[in-house]
Order: C-alpha cells, then structure tokens, then sequence
C-alpha cells in the first residue's frame, strides 16, 4: 500500500468518492490535506474519584455518560475569531471543523502538525487511521506539554489527513471481538 498524492486525493473528492464538508482547496498538500480545529472543546473538570479507571463503563466519555455520571465536564463552543487557551498539563477534547465520510475502499491516516508539535501541543486521533465508511468529525485529543499556555484558534489547521487505498472493500463493521480467542 502507498499513500496517494494530493492531486489523487483532489479527484476522489471531485468525484465524490471522498467528502470533506466544507472543503477549502487550498487545504491541499503534495501528500496530505489540512484539516482545521473546530469550535469545541471538551475537558474533564471532575473524575468523581481520585483516580480514573479505564474498565469502568462509568469512565466511557460519551455524551450520554457526560450528563448522568459523576464525572463533570465542561464543554466550550468558541465562536469564530475567538480563542481556547490550553493551560500547561491540560487535556483537551477537540474536533475537526471538516466532516470527513470515508469511501470504503480507502483507509485515512492522520498525523499531528510539526510545527504544532515543536510548540509543545501533542494532538492524538486515537490510533491515527480514519476507518473506512467513516462519516463524522475526527475527534481529537489535545495536550499541552509546555510550561506556557498555548492559544488554539477555530479555523487553525491542526492535523493532516494521507490517505491509501485499500486491497479490498471494507464491510461495514461488525461487532468487536472480545477477546483473541474468539478469531477462527
């Protein structure tokens, strides 16, 4: 498999095969298309305990465990032309302002911004692959490993969408495996 050029990735959207909503063109890059931050910013004000225990279905970060759980989060919406500040230490939980539908045919890979990077923000996409059939924005987790605030702005690009096509059609999946034992 081998990453596509942009002008590849260019003809998908075209064609309507892959859709980035809204799609600036000037976003575009020899390998990759910039994608940019959104306007929401969710953190984790209060665990409800002194730890956080990942097995624990009551740590699930979905929406439906963020209104009835002890956990207490903050959610923000900055308008456009505004600013998140992200403290030193502080993990954030931002979006893409694109939504991204996959073809099921290609799989996206995503990669934070090195410029970003040498400033200290660490931006994450849980594993970095867009599935194939993904319709949605990309979640992103964003961290500040500096000593100093750093300043997020609605619109910034923020990660790199690549992209490879598949050997074979995904299906559209099914329910996850359990555990190893359960591949025949």
């Amino acid at each position: 498999m081998a990453y596509l050029f942009g002008e590849e990735i260019l003809e998908l959207i075209k064609g309507g095969v892959l859709k980035i909503e809204p799609f600036d063109r000037g976003a575009m890059r020899q390998l990759h298309v910039e994608l940019k931050l959104g306007n929401k910013f969710t953190t984790l004000v209060s665990a409800g305990s002194a730890f956080i225990d990942p097995a624990d279905p009551k740590f699930k970060l979905n929406e439906e465990t963020m209104l009835t759980s002890a956990q207490k989060f903050a959610t923000i919406e900055v308008q456009n032309g505004g600013s998140y500040a992200v403290a030193p230490g502080e993990f954030v939980i931002g979006v893409t302002k694109e939504k991204i539908t996959m073809p099921n045919n290609y799989t996206g890979i995503l990669n934070a911004r090195a410029s970003l990077g040498r400033l200290g923000l660490q931006v994450f996409c849980s594993g970095g692959f867009v599935d194939p059939n993904f319709s949605g924005f990309i979640t992103l987790e964003i961290f500040n490993a500096n000593k100093i605030p750093i300043v997020l702005k609605p619109g910034m690009p923020i990660v790199k969408l690549s992209m490879e096509k598949l050997g074979r059609v995904a299906q559209p999946q099914g329910p996850a495996l359990t555990s190893f034992m359960d591949v025949k």
